[in-house]
């Protein structure tokens, strides 16, 4: 059986305030395709801003989202995501990265001329 191909969105992270709601089709649960369970997840203002950069007007979009999988009030299931996350880094076709929604482009820059440090 092939690897599922997917992205990963690295953001940065903000209080732990959470007015959006992510819609998230589970289909661990089901037997077919685009079969499964919706589950809402709130999420914050960043994580929402790059979700819907990232979406596509059509198709697919299979992406790991740190604390979306994950319980963060359940310290042991957040602790074993953690020991994952190389994995789980290792297997991705790309990353994306969020900075926040409210940069200009002089922060961006800022930001890029840390990253070739």
């Amino acid at each position: 059986m092939p690897a599922i191909k997917y992205a990963a969105l690295s953001y940065t992270w903000e209080e732990p305030v959470f007015p959006e709601l992510l819609f998230v089709l589970d289909t661990s649960t089901g037997k077919r395709p685009m079969e499964g369970v919706i589950r809402v997840v709130p999420i914050t203002v960043n994580r929402d801003s790059a979700l819907r950069y990232l979406r596509k007007p059509k198709g697919r979009l299979t992406i790991w989202v740190n604390a979306v999988r994950t319980n963060q009030n359940d310290a042991k299931e957040r602790d074993a995501q953690v020991v994952a996350m190389s994995r789980i880094y290792q297997g991705v076709s790309v990353v994306h990265c969020r900075l926040g929604v409210e940069l200009s482009p002089r922060d961006g820059a800022q930001c890029m001329e840390i990253l070739k440090r």
